[in-house]
């Protein structure tokens, strides 16, 4: 574990908007490279956890086998696949995955894939099954309203 001195010295937390970025404070500085890259291979989660954005560590090789496997050879009817575009774990009996409580529209393997990405992606695309509803029931009324003559 690197000593709290090079700790503080390494990082450096920014307020962008909404965002917090990690950067390292001297890019120059070898020490705190290591520190860097010690943090972001070893306490990337915990950080995040935090609000800084972190850099999703690489795919496991049998995730990234499965997610091949499975876009070539889709699982049996009835069957889905864990909705993290790193996972690619399937379900081995129906209705084994959890459902985004939000949308319902994806569908997760643990709440760690599930975590994971929510952080990266889904947060971004995630409508509340309600929202949909309304978003339809707009674009309903939207053509009542127009009049092609």
């Amino acid at each position: 574990t690197p000593p709290l001195a090079s700790l503080q010295n390494a990082l450096r937390l920014t307020a962008s908007s909404q965002h917090e970025y990690l950067i390292c404070s001297d890019k120059k500085d070898s020490n705190s490279e290591s520190v860097f890259s010690f943090l972001q291979t070893s306490c990337c989660s915990l950080l995040s956890d935090f609000g800084c954005n972190v850099p999703p560590t690489e795919s496991h090789i049998a995730n990234k086998f499965l997610v091949d496997w499975f876009s070539l050879y889709p699982p049996q009817p009835g069957l889905r696949l864990c909705s993290n575009e790193h996972c690619g774990r399937p379900e081995t009996r129906r209705h084994e995955f959890r459902r985004c409580s939000a949308c319902s529209s994806v569908n997760y393997c643990s709440r760690a894939c599930q975590a994971l990405d929510w952080k990266t992606c889904h947060r971004y695309v995630c409508m509340p099954q309600h929202d949909w509803d309304d978003l339809h029931a707009d674009i309903d009324n939207d053509d009542e309203d127009d009049d092609f003559e």
